[in-house]
Order: structure tokens, then C-alpha cells, then sequence
């Protein structure tokens, strides 16, 4: 089994490699030392947007923008850039739309699963929101390339354990 060096892009053995490390949901190997480090210490840039399209499949975005923001995290993968793009999800998506014959259009809800495309870390924070505590969780989506690269993206949600529906 072979891996890429998410910083320099070298293709590695696993089981050669001494330069290893777990970030988030996943476990890098590295060509060197320096590599690592710049992996783990080296600066990030943080991106936000308000919607993300990276998979056709997940309801994250509505339209050109979230197309656009997911275009910026498939090239930063590609070039490896040391990015952490971080946007909300909904169990419930956006709308999908249809138009009928008569050329109205309708809309549907779209429900769907972020446990097949994402993994839920443990940890929440907890923020105060007009006077109520709210739990804050993160689902990870990690955008691989095959030059190496891999940009994770953090998806904030409130439905998660201990929140009133309301703030679901």
C-alpha cells in the first residue's frame, strides 16, 4: 500500500516510514521530520463559507457559490496548501427543486445521513447564544487529491446531544 506525503507529496510505504502523526479523523505519514512538523506546526488558512460543494451527493450547497468553495478546497488539495475550510451542515440540506410541467416550480425537502460521508468528532464547545447554552459538535469531510493533498473540512451542527429541539 502506498501513501502521499500530504506536505511534499512524496509517495510513501506506511510500514517504512518513521514520520507519522493523527490529525482529526485520519493518520498522515511523512517523508521527513521537517514535513511533519510543518505539517503539525506550520501556519493554517482557515476558510469559511456558508455552504460547500465537494460531493454531489451531500446537500451542503444550493448553488454557483458553494460550487465555487468547493473548486477552492479540490485546488487547495491539489496543491497542498495548508488550508481548514470550516461551514455548517443540516440534516435536512437544502431544497431540492423541481419544475412542472407548467413551469412552476416546487420544492422537497432533501433529508440525508452525514455519518456516510463524515465522521463526528467526540468533542463539542458549548457557546452562549441570548442567554442558552448550546452545544456546537463537528462532523470532518477530508477532500483527498491525487497529488497528496488533503484539505479537511469542518462541518458545524448543533444536533447533537443536549440541545433542545429548538436549537437543533
Amino acid at each position: 500500500m502506498s501513501v502521499k506525503d500530504p506536505v511534499c507529496g512524496m509517495p510513501l510505504d506506511p510500514a517504512k516510514t518513521q514520520f507519522a502523526t493523527n490529525f482529526l479523523s485520519k493518520r498522515y505519514y511523512f517523508d521527513s521530520e521537517y514535513c511533519m512538523n510543518s505539517f503539525i506546526e506550520g501556519a493554517k488558512i482557515a476558510y469559511f463559507s456558508m455552504e460547500i460543494g465537494i460531493n454531489t451527493y451531500m446537500p451542503t450547497y444550493s448553488g454557483r457559490l458553494g460550487v465555487l468553495a468547493g473548486d477552492v478546497i479540490r485546488s487547495s488539495a491539489d496543491l497542498r496548501i495548508p488550508l481548514v475550510a470550516v461551514t455548517l451542515v443540516s440534516k435536512k440540506g437544502y431544497l431540492r427543486q423541481k419544475i412542472t410541467l407548467d413551469g412552476w416550480q416546487m420544492e422537497y425537502p432533501e433529508d440525508w445521513d452525514p455519518s456516510k460521508f463524515m465522521k463526528l468528532l467526540p468533542e463539542t464547545a458549548t457557546i452562549k447564544i441570548h442567554g442558552q447554552d448550546v452545544k456546537v459538535g463537528v462532523w470532518v469531510y477530508e477532500q483527498e487529491s491525487l497529488t497528496g493533498g488533503t484539505i479537511p473540512v469542518l462541518f458545524l451542527t448543533t444536533d447533537v446531544e443536549g440541545n433542545t429541539q429548538e436549537v437543533q
